[in-house]
């Protein structure tokens, strides 16, 4: 009876023990995103945020990948009547009017479609402005990142401020389950050397 005793308590506790080390095991990140992502900003769309309990050990941001359309000068400058346009995500529209003057290039004023409004950048490019000076920007790629403690939540959006507020991990959490908007008008992620996300950093604008 006792040896039963014995050999119930040894299970219970290596039962114990192995609950206690319990881990959750995932694919690692692609070696080709690390690279890509590794030592760079981007501007960002924090789509939510998982984990499995209040550590938030094994927490996993959904991050899209932003940019800001750009277009060739020869192309914008060249733009006339009857050609059409892409921009945005994708969006097509018919070129049905073309001003140009001091301030840059716009289409379509004063037509049934959207005005879009072209401003030329130091590097000679130009950039697409709405109506309601909303930058044009098309989404390149949505990813899974690892995200802990150790990721800094940059909280720039207060227009009077001198200089950001860094919070932790858990009010950037906290912040994304409240519906808090962090999207590519207001929104920066920032990775390490090895590819890891530092900082993600929410700026002042006025669509916040």
């Amino acid at each position: 009876m006792k040896k039963g005793i014995a050999f119930l308590c040894t299970l219970l506790l290596v039962c114990v023990t192995l609950a206690a080390s319990a881990q959750t095991v995932q694919p690692q990140t692609s070696q080709l995103i690390l690279k890509l992502l590794a030592g760079n900003t981007f501007t960002a769309r924090l789509n939510g945020c998982t984990f499995s309990d209040e550590s938030m050990s094994d927490a996993m941001l959904e991050i899209t990948i932003y940019e800001r359309d750009e277009f060739a000068a020869e192309d914008i400058q060249k733009l006339q009547v009857d050609d059409e346009i892409i921009y945005g995500d994708q969006s097509k529209a018919p070129v049905l009017s073309v001003l140009a003057d001091e301030f840059g290039i716009t289409i379509n004023m004063d037509t049934p479609y959207t005005a879009v409004y072209f401003y030329e950048l130091e590097n000679g490019s130009y950039i697409a402005i709405d109506e309601e000076e909303h930058a044009h920007w098309h989404e390149v790629f949505t990813l899974f990142v690892p995200a802990d403690s150790s990721v800094i939540y940059r909280d720039w959006s207060d227009p009077e401020a001198d200089e950001p507020t860094d919070r932790t991990f858990a009010e950037l959490v906290e912040d994304i389950a409240n519906d808090v908007l962090f999207y590519e008008e207001n929104t920066n992620v920032t990775f390490d050397e090895a590819g890891r996300l530092t900082v993600v950093q929410r700026n002042y604008s006025p669509w916040n």
